[in-house]
C-alpha cells in the first residue's frame, strides 16, 4: 500500500511536469506521521478538520505513548509533521521536539505564528516550518485576534532564514480578496517561499462556507503573479 501511494505521487508529479514544464519537488521525499495538537486560538469557521476541536476522538496519547509508537515505526517513517490546532500554544513543545530530534526524525512544524517565543525555541529542532497567513492584518479581528504583534514578530523571525520555511495562505473567498493579497505581500516582503492553497468547501465548521464558490485556478494564478513582486518563490496548491 505504501509503495502504491509513492507510485501515485510520482505519476502525479510527472503529469504536472508534462503540463507545466515544472517539477513540483522542493525538498527530498520523506514518509511522515502527522501529530495533531487540537487547541485553536483563531475562529476558523472555514476549516475542514474542525472535529479535532469540537468532537475529538480517542485515543489521546501521552508523550511517552507517542514516543513509543514513533520508535516502533521508524523502519517505515523518517519524518514527523507537528500540526493542529496550534502546536505552539503548548509550552512543552520545544522539549518534545528535542526528544524527537535525538531519535533521528526529520521535523516539520505548522503554525499560525501567534506564539513567537515558543516558535523561536523550536527553531533549533525543526527542519522546516510552514506558517499560515490567514488574511491581511486588518481582517484578523474577524478571526477573533485582537493583537497581531506576535504574528508580525514570527514573520520577521522566519524571514531571517535560520530554518527553511514557507508562508502560505488558503484563499477563502471573502476572507482573502485580491486587495488582501497585496497587503499580505507587503507583510511577507522579502520572504523566500510563499504558497497559495485552494479552499476546499466540503465539511466546514460554519456551513455557510460550504456554499462559497472557490476561486478558479486562473484567479489563484493571478494572485501568485501579484505575490511574485514580493517573494522569491511562489507555489500553487490547487
Amino acid at each position: 500500500l505504501l509503495l502504491l501511494f509513492i507510485y501515485l505521487e510520482v505519476l502525479a508529479m510527472v503529469g504536472i511536469y508534462l503540463r507545466s514544464g515544472q517539477l513540483p519537488v522542493r525538498m527530498p521525499l520523506y514518509i511522515a506521521i502527522v501529530a495533531l495538537a487540537r487547541y485553536l486560538i483563531l475562529d476558523m469557521k472555514a476549516m475542514d478538520n474542525w472535529r479535532i476541536v469540537t468532537d475529538p476522538k480517542p485515543p489521546f496519547l501521552h508523550e511517552a505513548q507517542a514516543l513509543q509508537i514513533l520508535e516502533s515505526r521508524k523502519k517505515y517513517v523518517n519524518a514527523i509533521v507537528i500540526t493542529g490546532g496550534e502546536p505552539t500554544m503548548h509550552k512543552e513543545l520545544p522539549k518534545f521536539l528535542a526528544k524527537l530530534k535525538v531519535r533521528g526524525f526529520m521535523l516539520k512544524l505548522d503554525t499560525n505564528g501567534f506564539y513567537p517565543d515558543i516558535l523561536e525555541e523550536c527553531l533549533g529542532y525543526v527542519d522546516y516550518i510552514a506558517m499560515d497567513i490567514k488574511t491581511c492584518l486588518n481582517k484578523y479581528k474577524l478571526l477573533g485576534a485582537k493583537d497581531t504583534t506576535g504574528l508580525m514578530q514570527s514573520v520577521e523571525m522566519l524571514k531571517m532564514g535560520k530554518v527553511p520555511y514557507e508562508f502560505r495562505t488558503t484563499v477563502v473567498p471573502e476572507l482573502v480578496t485580491r486587495e488582501d493579497i497585496t497587503s499580505i505581500g507587503e507583510l511577507v516582503k522579502g520572504a523566500s517561499t510563499y504558497a497559495l492553497q485552494q479552499f476546499v468547501t466540503q465539511d466546514t465548521l460554519d456551513k455557510r462556507f460550504e456554499g462559497l464558490k472557490p476561486y478558479s485556478p486562473e484567479s489563484i494564478g493571478e494572485f501568485a503573479d501579484t505575490m511574485k513582486k514580493y517573494v522569491d518563490h511562489t507555489h500553487l496548491r490547487i
